[in-house]
C-alpha cells in the first residue's frame, strides 16, 4: 500500500490516479457533448485583483474612450476667386488646405499663405429622424415602416403577432387576423 504526490497536485494509490488538478476543476463532464465542454477561464487580473476589481478595472480601460471623427466634410478656399471645393476629415483639414494651397499649378502659386484658416467647412446637416407616430386600431399597434414607405410595421395587442405589411390593404388583414385568431 503506497501513496504518493507528484508536484502538480496529482495523489497516486497503488499506482492508481486518486485525485488529479484537472479532474478536481472540470468537474463531471460524461454527460456534455464534447463540442459543448469549456473548462473554466479565469484571467490574470481576476486571479490577480478578484473578480469584481478586475470588472471595474476593464471597464475604467474600455469605456469612456470616444472614437474620433472621421466622418469626411466638404471644405471651400475662402478666396473670392477660387472657391474650389475638396473632402477631408477633421484631422486633415490644415494639410489638405496647405496642399491646396500650395499647389505650383494651382491659383494660389506664388502667393503667401494665409495666416488663419484659408477655408469653411461646408457641414451638410442630416435631417435628425424623429420616430413615427404609434397608432391604435383594432387590437393593433401601428406605425410606418421604417425601411419601405408603403408597409406598414404592426403588432396585435393580443397575441403579440408582429411584422410589416403592406398598407394598401392593411384593414383586410386585420380585420381577417382578428376575426381568425381572437373571434369569441
Amino acid at each position: 500500500m503506497t501513496w504518493a504526490k507528484s508536484n502538480s497536485g496529482e495523489i497516486w494509490f497503488n499506482d492508481k490516479l486518486i485525485q488529479g488538478p484537472r479532474e478536481a476543476q472540470r468537474g463531471d463532464l460524461g454527460s456534455v457533448h464534447p463540442h459543448k465542454r469549456s473548462e473554466p477561464f479565469t484571467t490574470e487580473a481576476d486571479t490577480r485583483q478578484g473578480r469584481a476589481k478586475a470588472a471595474k478595472w476593464r471597464k475604467a480601460w474600455t469605456d469612456g474612450v470616444e472614437e474620433p471623427d472621421t466622418r469626411e466634410r466638404s471644405l471651400q478656399c475662402t478666396d473670392v476667386k477660387c472657391g474650389q471645393k475638396w473632402a477631408a476629415t477633421p484631422r486633415d483639414y490644415d494639410a489638405t488646405f496647405k496642399m491646396h494651397w500650395l499647389d505650383p499649378c494651382g491659383r494660389h502659386a506664388g502667393h503667401p499663405m494665409p495666416t488663419e484658416n484659408g477655408y469653411r467647412v461646408l457641414e451638410e446637416t442630416a435631417k435628425p429622424k424623429t420616430p413615427a407616430a404609434q397608432v391604435t386600431q383594432v387590437g393593433f399597434i401601428i406605425r410606418p415602416d421604417e425601411r419601405d414607405s408603403d408597409r406598414l410595421w404592426f403588432e396585435c395587442q393580443i397575441c403579440g403577432l408582429n411584422g410589416n405589411h403592406l398598407a394598401t390593404n392593411f384593414d383586410k388583414f386585420a380585420a381577417r387576423h382578428q376575426e381568425i385568431r381572437h373571434s369569441a
